[in-house]
Order: C-alpha cells, then structure tokens, then sequence
C-alpha cells in the first residue's frame, strides 16, 4: 500500500505561509493583482499546487471575530465564545507547518505541528494548511457571533444602523474578499452529456459500469484529466462506476486497473493510438482482476 510517513522537509510546500493568511488568494481576480506579496507566498515549490498554500482569513471576518470576542469577554468573559477562539487559533497555529513561512521564507521557528511526528497516528496528517478548514469553522461561527452583535447596537441614525443595510455591507465585502475566479482566466466548461449515457441508463439490471479509459496510466499524467469526466458522465445513467471515488486514487487501485489487459490497452489505445501489448484484447485476466469484476458486478 502507500506509504503515510511524513517527512517534515516535505510538507514545507503543504503549509501556510504566515502572510498567505492576511494576502488574498492569488485565484482572486479582484484583489489579487493589488498585492506584492502573492507570487512568493505561492511559490515556495512550484511542483505543489498553489492553491493548498491559500489560508485567507478574510478582514470582514477578522473583523466580526474580534469584535465578537471582545463583546464576549465584557459580559460573560470568553464563555461562549472562548472555546471557538482558542480552538481557531491552534488549528490556525498548526496549519503553518513545521517551520515558520514568511514571503516564500521558511526560518528555523518551529511550529507545533512538529510534534506530530512524535504522536502515533496524528504523524500521518501529512498536508498542515489543512488544518485551516477547522479554523474557518471556528472563525465562522465567531463572525456569526460578531454580526449578532452588531446588528443588536442602536446608537445612531446611520444607513449602518440598519440591519438590511449592515448585511449588505458585510455580503459585498464577503464576496470582493473570497472571489475565487481569477480575471484573466476562462473556466466555462460544456455541461452537455453524449446520449449514449442516457441509453446506458434504460439497460436493466443489478451492474456497474466499467468506462474506458477507466483511470489514468501513472507514465501518462494527460489521462488523469478523464477522471472528472466519467464522474460527471456517471450522473446521466446513475448506475456503480467500476473505480469509481470521490478522493483520489491509491496507487494500489490504479495497478489493479491497469493491469486489465482490456483497460490498459484502450486508454493506451486514446491516449497514444497504439497498443503495447501485440494481442490487446484476447489475454488472460488473473484471479485478482476476476475478484475485482466480481465485487463490482459488472
């Protein structure tokens, strides 16, 4: 199987930058092209995916969790909305990783989440910034408390002093501060299913569908792109697709695929139009590649 052992060189690319949390997304095509500090906070190693590397917090929100907090503190001392803080801020803290990340810096200040490598079971969380998904969650609840709050204070006539008004400040603010489609780039996709999805669906029966290429070749990166599609196809005949996952492949699954003369031979066959094997189609399946049908029903 995989192996989960995290080395904790290697999850420098898959922490927070410390500024990363203050700097809007570099997928943000409002705000993005106003901030210097965006290319270095993302490119510490090019080989990662940026966006794992994206701990925006957001000021509106920042703001609303302060003053939530220090509306809390003045009249019950942290009981409702401490437990939300402190939780926020350590998964926060954890999500910068190992080492300390300033600008695309890594300096030798080291990170509670070094200790993981010494907890047995917590050491296989591999991807820090991940951690980032619970702080929003604390963070949101907090800015729920902040917004309850403020909308309760009655002080004055201003257009702020109406809850509707109040709200649409803080919605247009939301939207500009976590905008997710940069300006320059284009993700129109086509939505439409070819009909022969549909007629899969009139098929009766207990089965699966095998659809080929069913998974990508690991020498061959371009066929991973088919993925998507048969997840979305598979919604047109609603049936079992066989190595069908919402997470990604194990390398284990993929072997076990690809080892089917029948589905190596055809994503070669789209892939590179040609075969690798001189009998593509007529070969002997092992007893796993059986047992693997098998289980499907296909």
């Amino acid at each position: 199987g995989q192996s989960l052992n995290v080395q904790l060189s290697s999850t420098l690319s898959w922490s927070n930058d410390l500024l990363s949390l203050f700097t809007p997304s570099f997928m943000n095509g409002i705000l993005s092209n106003y901030s210097s500090y965006t290319s270095p906070i993302y490119s510490l190693n090019t080989s990662f995916p940026a966006f794992e590397r994206v701990g925006y917090i957001g000021y509106s929100v920042l703001f609303l969790v302060i003053f939530a907090v220090y509306s809390d503190y003045k009249e019950t001392r942290l009981k409702n909305s401490g437990p939300f803080f402190f939780a926020g801020f350590i998964m926060l803290w954890l999500s910068l990783g190992a080492l300390l990340q300033v600008a695309g810096q890594a300096y030798a200040i080291p990170g509670p989440y070094i200790l993981y490598s010494y907890i047995p079971f917590f050491n296989q969380i591999r991807e820090p910034s991940r951690f980032g998904f619970g702080s929003e969650l604390c963070f949101a609840l907090l800015a729920a408390i902040g917004f309850s709050k403020l909308m309760k204070i009655r002080n004055g006539k201003g257009p702020l002093n109406n809850n509707f008004a109040l709200f649409a400040v803080f919605l247009v603010l939301l939207f500009v501060e976590y905008y997710g489609m940069p300006a320059t780039a284009n993700y129109s996709a086509s939505t439409i299913i070819p009909s022969s999805y549909y007629q899969i669906a009139k098929v009766q029966g207990n089965y699966s569908v095998l659809m080929l290429p069913a998974v990508g070749i690991p020498s061959i990166s371009s066929s991973a792109v088919n993925v998507e599609k048969e997840m979305y196809y598979q919604t047109a005949f609603e049936k079992p697709q066989v190595g069908g996952s919402l997470a990604r492949y194990t390398s284990d699954e993929i072997l076990n695929f690809v080892r089917v003369p029948l589905v190596r031979e055809s994503t070669c066959l789209e892939i590179t139009q040609n075969f690798t094997n001189s009998s593509p189609i007529i070969e002997n399946f092992t007893k796993l590649n059986l047992l693997l049908f098998w289980r499907y029903n296909t």
